[in-house]
């Protein structure tokens, strides 16, 4: 019994570890925007998002290319509740 105790945790130590994500990086605020409230009215994002773009656009030889385009615009408002 005890060999068969010492194969089982053997066995269970060889196993390779798999590690599970359940939610990517850029969807964490979203979800935890969609259990923290009840109801999220998406137009003050899309404004605060406009409104970084602008002055990344106005600051835009200091910042790097991707800060000027639109998936990142996107990805601004994306991450406000």
């Amino acid at each position: 019994m005890a060999e068969q105790a010492e194969r089982g945790i053997r066995s269970v130590v060889a196993c390779d570890a798999v590690t599970i994500v359940p939610v990517q990086a850029a969807g964490i605020s979203r979800v935890l925007a969609q259990r923290l409230f009840d109801r999220i009215d998406r137009q003050p994002a899309r404004e605060t998002a406009n409104d970084y773009m602008d002055m990344y656009r106005k600051s835009a030889a200091a910042l790097p290319d991707r800060a000027v385009r639109e998936d990142f615009r996107e990805a601004k408002e994306n991450i406000s509740p």
